[in-house]
């Protein structure tokens, strides 16, 4: 209940009174609303921005105070341990550690891959007085571009191969020369040689 005061005689009666009771005037209800806190403020000069702002400036004051404290008392205690932890100068029954270390390799050795030595065949199956006949093509028909006499060795076989007939012909080198011969004549250097 709130005390107000009669319009017409001013004294103070109750706000759900239905008339004053020393004049009978019944109370008249004011639609006004009571001051805000806010416009109590400015009736006493005080601006409310002001307190807010002010409020703001404590509390990151605070902040800052809290934070170097912290951080203070954090590195007190990490130098107290770490010196706790790490003596200044190392124990005399402990080893010294190495002045040098040893050079860690970069990368591995490769291995490097090492090509076989080239078979190398001979002629075989040619009796002596005769000679095997090499030939431009890989048949009977084409020219004859030298020939080997039986025994002949250092031969290489190329890389063509081709069967005419019945009769397998293999490309050959001898001496830096190319040419073809019957496949049958012609053997791995450590076969022994057949003679007819």
């Amino acid at each position: 209940m709130a005390l107000i005061a009669c319009s017409k005689c001013g004294r103070q009666i109750s706000s759900f009174a239905k008339a004053c009771p020393a004049c009978g005037t019944p109370p008249q209800i004011s639609t006004v609303p009571p001051p805000l806190p806010v416009d109590a403020a400015r009736a006493k000069g005080i601006d409310p921005r002001a307190v807010k702002l002010a409020i703001v400036i404590g509390f990151v004051l605070l902040a800052v105070i809290a934070g170097q404290f912290v951080s203070k008392t954090e590195s007190s205690t990490t130098s107290a341990s770490s010196s706790a932890r790490i003596p200044a100068t190392p124990p005399q029954h402990f080893p010294r550690a190495p002045q040098y270390y040893p050079r860690v390799p970069q990368h591995f050795p490769r291995a490097i891959p090492v090509q076989p030595a080239p078979v190398t065949y001979r002629v075989v199956k040619i009796s002596q007085g005769d000679h095997l006949n090499v030939r431009a093509g890989a048949g009977s028909t084409y020219p004859i571009v030298m020939t080997l006499d039986p025994g002949t060795g250092g031969i290489v076989l190329g890389a063509n191969r081709a069967a005419n007939a019945e009769t397998m012909w293999q490309e050959i080198i001898v001496n830096g020369r190319t040419g073809w011969v019957n496949a049958d004549f012609i053997a791995p250097a450590t076969q022994p040689s057949a003679s007819p």
